[in-house]
């Protein structure tokens, strides 16, 4: 990102990145579970998952992994991995609001820290994302 740009440039670059951005938080949901919702996702992102900014953060992210649970339990594996060595490299397919398979390639998943020191959730950038078959 560009040195010297005001907050609302810097937002609007990075929602306008070429590489998709997304984010996520432990929210408490209607039924009394917490999961991860999705509270960001820049133009890429909702390309690939095929949403609107509003539909994607609304969906927990568990939503865009197959149902399968072996498939789970390695996105919770992923997911505790980053939050104990504060980032990881992940490699797999998600898939969009319609079913379609999204690969994604070496994307980095890292923690959300504020400038107090206060865990904030969790994002990932996407260099290599794509459609397959």
């Amino acid at each position: 990102m560009p040195e010297n740009l005001s907050v609302e440039e810097q937002a609007r670059y990075l929602f306008l990145a070429a590489p998709a951005v997304l984010s996520h938080d432990r929210v408490l949901l209607p039924d009394g579970k917490f999961d991860n919702v999705y509270n960001f996702g820049n133009c890429t992102a909702l390309h690939y998952f095929e949403r609107t900014f509003e539909q994607l953060t609304t969906v927990p992210s568990t939503n865009t992994c197959s149902k399968d649970g072996d498939e789970q339990v390695a996105r919770n594996k992923l997911l505790g991995n980053a939050i104990v060595k504060g980032h990881c490299v992940e490699t797999g397919i998600r898939y969009s609001s319609t079913g379609k398979k999204v690969l994604i390639t070496d994307a980095v998943l890292f923690n959300l820290i504020t400038d107090c020191g206060v865990y904030a959730g969790q994002a990932v950038i996407i260099e290599d994302i794509k459609h397959v078959d």
